[in-house]
């Protein structure tokens, strides 16, 4: 992994062998690179000098940069990594701003656990006088326990007296881990049209279908006997909200 400056000069490099899935930066400078290898996972820290702070074995899928907007409000929620984290749990700042004004609203301190906490599903909001957004893992991810963290903002103005829900999502993928082909599943409660996609490690896009209008059952056969093996990820995102699966093809 190297770092240049705006000159195109080398400042760091410092060797990591994988293939990277995810990466980010924290405000004092720290980097942090998360990916998968044939023989697990690994997370990286590494400081602003290029060096190593700690390195735990295995992925945290950052959701710094994910933006949430509750479609009604002039409101959006992002996350941030604190700078004194370790390896076994990130320690984020979910940032509340007033995209009218430019201010910040609110800024609280929480933990974001291992694995796959980049995984928004089932999230929902409701506008009254206080907002609640509701961010966990499904169960169908293999995570146990669920963690599931709840916010409350107050003082929030709405543009409109209308309400906006959001439906649970369901997506399903199996077999996983497969050989070639696995079978897709996704449902949704309410008409919307979604796009799907499958990614590879390296973020390259190597199939993308879009849906309209669609209720009820999705299901598709997905063969990938072409494709090299390793880590893809499947997303599916409908009504500004993504979902994303990791499958593993060997």
């Amino acid at each position: 992994m190297n770092k240049y400056n705006a000159n195109d000069s080398l400042i760091w490099s410092v060797p990591i062998s994988g293939d990277l899935v995810g990466m980010t930066v924290d405000k004092a400078g720290n980097s942090y690179f998360t990916g998968e290898t044939l023989a697990g996972s690994f997370t990286y820290k590494i400081n602003s000098q290029g060096v190593v702070i700690w390195n735990n074995p295995n992925p945290i899928y950052l959701p710094t940069g994910f933006i949430y907007s509750d479609l009604s409000l002039n409101v959006y929620y992002s996350v941030e990594v604190k700078r004194n984290t370790t390896g076994d749990t990130l320690l984020n700042y979910l940032n509340t701003y007033d995209d009218a004004n430019g201010v910040m609203l609110s800024s609280q301190l929480i933990p974001i656990l291992l694995p796959e906490s980049r995984i928004l599903c089932n999230a929902k909001m409701t506008i009254d006088n206080n907002i609640n957004l509701i961010i966990g893992v499904e169960q169908a991810y293999d995570v146990q326990p669920i963690n599931i963290y709840k916010y409350t903002f107050q003082n929030l103005t709405a543009i409109s007296d209308s309400k906006n829900n959001i439906e649970n999502c369901s997506l399903t993928i199996y077999p996983n881990p497969t050989t070639s082909v696995f079978t897709i599943n996704y449902s949704s409660n309410s008409a919307q049209g979604f796009l799907f996609r499958i990614i590879n490690s390296k973020g390259q896009i190597i199939y993308s279908e879009s849906i309209t209008q669609y209720k009820g059952e999705y299901t598709q056969i997905i063969d990938m006997k072409n494709q090299a093996k390793g880590v893809y990820f499947i997303e599916i995102i409908a009504e500004r909200i993504k979902t994303v699966r990791k499958i593993v093809l060997d």
